[in-house]
Order: C-alpha cells, then sequence, then structure tokens
C-alpha cells in the first residue's frame, strides 16, 4: 500500500491513520506496523489532503482498537502496544486479548498474557489472578483447543492459586462444554485431562453434566468413560436420557439400554417426550414406547399431551401411523386442524381415513390464507359438516381482499364451493 508523502505528514502518523482508522482492518497493512505508541497523533484531512486538526488517542479509544485487532488475531501487534502502556490500566483489557488467544489456540500469546498477568498481580494486590481466567477454560473447551486450555491450567501455579478452587473450574462449566465442542466432539484426551485436574472437586452431579451434554452431541465413548470414574450417574439417568431423546441420538439410548435396561428404572424416570414427538423422531419415538415406558403410559402421567396431535406437526407421517397404532386415544381434532394449516396432504388424508375427529372449524379458511389449495381443495369436497357458509361469510366479512393476496385461484376456489351448498 502507498503512502502519501505530504510534507507536513510522517508516513508513521499516516500508516497509524489507516490501521486505527478503518474498520476493516486489511491484512496488508499489519506487516508493516512497527514500533507503535499509544501517543501517536491521527491526522484529519480536508476533502484536498491538507491536514485539519489533530487529536491524541485516549487509552480507552486505543483499548477498544487492541481488542479488535485481538479479535483477527494480530497478536504480534497487540504485544508492541500493550508492552508501551502502563501495567497498571490494561487489566481489562488484558482478560479480553487471553480469551481471544485462547479462542484461537495462540499459545505465544497465551504465554504472553500469563506473564502480563504475573506483573500485574504483583503491583496491585487486590487484583485476583483467577479474575483473568474466568472464561478461558470453558472457551478453549468449547472451541477444542486443548493445548491452550492445557497450557493455561498447567502455568497457573505461577501465581500461587488453587486452580481447582477458583470459581471458573469448580462450576465444571469447561468440563460439559468440553463434551458439546463443534470443533473436536470426541476430545477424550481433553475430557480425560479436565476429570484428572478436578478429581479431588468434581462431585456426581458434575459427571453427571458432562455425560448429559455428551448424549445431547452422541459421544458414547465419553459417556462410557464417565460411567467408569463415577458408579452414581445413573442416579442422573432422566436428565442424560432427555438430552439423547430431544437430540435424536439413538445409539446413546441404546447403549444405555444394552448397559442397565432402561424399563427397570422407568418408575423413577421423569421424562418429557414432547420433543421427540413434536419433532417427529420416528426412531426415538419406538425406542422410548418398546424400552422405556409406552408412550400412552407416559401421557397418563401427563408427561406428554396427545401424541397424535403432537406428531401432526411434525410433519412425520410415519410417526403418526404409528402413535394410531400403539396410543389411538390420544388424537383429537386439532391433530387435523395442525396438519392442514402446515400444508401436510398426506397428514391431513391419512386422519380422515383412520380417524373420526375431523378439524376444527375454520379450519378451511386458515388453510386457504396460508395458500395451501390442495389441502382446502380436500378439506371441502370430504367435509362431513357444513362449512361453506361460514367460509363464505368470513369472505363477504374481508371482502375476499386477504384471500386474494394469497392467490386468485384460491378465491376462486371458495367463491365457486359457495355455490355447492346453495
Amino acid at each position: 500500500m502507498s503512502i502519501n508523502n505530504n510534507s507536513n505528514i510522517s508516513s508513521k502518523e499516516e500508516l497509524f491513520s489507516k490501521i486505527f482508522g478503518s474498520l476493516t482492518l486489511r491484512r496488508g497493512i499489519f506487516n508493516h506496523v512497527k514500533d507503535l505508541t499509544t501517543e501517536m497523533v491521527r491526522p484529519y484531512f480536508e476533502w484536498d489532503g491538507r491536514p485539519r486538526h489533530c487529536c491524541v488517542f485516549s487509552w480507552k479509544q486505543l483499548q477498544t482498537k487492541i481488542i479488535l485487532l485481538s479479535k483477527y488475531g494480530y497478536f504480534e501487534s497487540v504485544k508492541k502496544l500493550l508492552l508501551k502502556k502502563a501495567k497498571t490500566t490494561k487489566a481489562d483489557c488484558i482478560k479480553e486479548i487471553i480469551n481471544c488467544a485462547a479462542n484461537k489456540g495462540d499459545i505465544d500469546m497465551l504465554e504472553f498474557c500469563l506473564q502480563q498477568v504475573n506483573e500485574l498481580v504483583k503491583i496491585n494486590n487486590k487484583l485476583k489472578a483467577y479474575s483473568f481466567f474466568d472464561r478461558v477454560t470453558a472457551n478453549t473447551a468449547l472451541k477444542g483447543q486443548f493445548k491452550a486450555l492445557k497450557h493455561v491450567i498447567d502455568n497457573l501455579n505461577r501465581f500461587h492459586m488453587d486452580v481447582y478452587l477458583s470459581p471458573f473450574f469448580t462450576s465444571s462449566l469447561a468440563l460439559a462444554l468440553a463434551f458439546t465442542s463443534s470443533y473436536l466432539p470426541m476430545n477424550l484426551d481433553m475430557v480425560k485431562y479436565i476429570c484428572n485436574v478436578g478429581k479431588d472437586t468434581f462431585a456426581t452431579k458434575d459427571y453427571a453434566l458432562g455425560a448429559s451434554h455428551a448424549a445431547q452431541v452422541g459421544n458414547i465413548e465419553i459417556i462410557k468413560y464417565l460411567k467408569t470414574i463415577s458408579s452414581d450417574i445413573h442416579l442422573y439417568l432422566s436428565s442424560i436420557l432427555q438430552n439423547a431423546m430431544d437430540n435424536k441420538q439413538l445409539e446413546v439410548l441404546k447403549y444405555l439400554d444394552s448397559v442397565d435396561p432402561i424399563s427397570q428404572h422407568s418408575k423413577d424416570l421423569y421424562i418429557d417426550v414432547t420433543g421427540p414427538l413434536c419433532n417427529g423422531f420416528y426412531d426415538i419415538v419406538v425406542f422410548i414406547n418398546e424400552h422405556i415406558s409406552p408412550i400412552k403410559v407416559l401421557r397418563s402421567h401427563k408427561v406428554c399431551g396427545l401424541s397424535i396431535d403432537l406428531a401432526a406437526k411434525s410433519g412425520s407421517l410415519e410417526t403418526v401411523e404409528y402413535l394410531n397404532r400403539v396410543d389411538p386415544e390420544s388424537c383429537s381434532e386439532k391433530a387435523m386442524t395442525e396438519a392442514a394449516l402446515k400444508g401436510d396432504i398426506e397428514i391431513v388424508k391419512f386422519l380422515h381415513q383412520h380417524r373420526t375427529e375431523g378439524c376444527s372449524g375454520g379450519t378451511v379458511l386458515q388453510a386457504a390464507l396460508k395458500g395451501h389449495k390442495e389441502v382446502v381443495d380436500f378439506l371441502y369436497h370430504n367435509r362431513t359438516e357444513p362449512i361453506g357458509e361460514f367460509v363464505e361469510h368470513m369472505l363477504i366479512r374481508s371482502q375476499g381482499s386477504t384471500i386474494a393476496f394469497y392467490g386468485s385461484q384460491m378465491h376462486s376456489l371458495l367463491i365457486n364451493n359457495r355455490t355447492e351448498l346453495n
């Protein structure tokens, strides 16, 4: 990038202006950054390039830019800027930089920050070392940055701080997030390391929380490992099962059932099957009914609503057909209404052929307003009750404008059907 050689403006000042005056943070500029200080002047220009006036950046303004640099990974520039600033005023800035470095797994920058924190704590006794790392373990675990997490924890003894008793660790947030890492969902080594570090602090509920998160993403290997180090995890079986069911983790359910048949604990479980039903998780619904507890029994315990009504929302005809066999009493007119409003003609046809509840009043008009022509046509021609007069009344009331907005064909269909009732 070329530098304007104005006689009144030094190249360093112009470079500074371009770097910190641009939110785009162009990569090419940062290769030329040298010896920047917090006292440099940013010039403002008139339209012809003449300097208008100057202002000096305050530390607060520069702190914002440093944090922005950290988020983009320009840690070498960040180091130079921090070394120019008095140590007693940059604690909050260091916290943000530590989190940015941890998220990116930059060990060198983390080491630099550890040194800075060590110096800050020596200068100011009121600063608590662990406050700089309150989010680091959670962030690194979530991002799957095992090396960064290990480097921070292994080096916290520099501050004579008991890492196992610090708030950020005993919360077991890092333990839980290690199992849900979207980057390394099977990072068993990181899980083993965290469990080993906190072995004298973690309680059964901490391991159970981890197992619940592992079930959420289908990490069977991690669940196996946790069961070997905590024999009481089964006390939290409901939570583990719930996460597996809600996230369609059938293999996790099969594994848990193979180790210890779930049906033996059905009386002690509290699970809500609303999620699998509403999402149409057919395999999960079948497993629950056959291996945990019959759906109709769960419904009688009021842990879910009418199962067919819920499944009709999902668009899964297979699930609706299955529930019609195993829990035939769990249907109301709401099922066909929900299917009609979603435009699911196959479920509407199935319910019409195998059920007698019908649909609620106004369903035809509401389906018409949503533009589901095929559903409206089917419901109208297979109706068992007079709905045409109601449709006619609503058309007159709205002057047909709303329905016409969704398509003239739908409007014509309802107008033409009106004459059949006369």
